[in-house]
């Protein structure tokens, strides 16, 4: 992952929530997730209801 990795690691919640965005638009999930992001990380919980749909 880009916020882990030991060179240039992402960092910053704005950069974190720019990276992240581009991956859920590209496949059109955001929906889908309830994202929580910090400055040094983010996790994620799937709205299993609504996938279930």
């Amino acid at each position: 992952m880009s916020i882990k990795r030991e060179k240039r690691a992402l960092k910053g919640a704005d950069k974190i929530a720019l990276r992240v965005g581009k991956v859920l638009n590209k496949y059109k999930i955001n929906k889908y997730y309830n994202l929580n992001i910090t400055d040094s990380d983010f996790t994620y919980e799937r709205k299993q209801e609504l996938i279930d749909k």
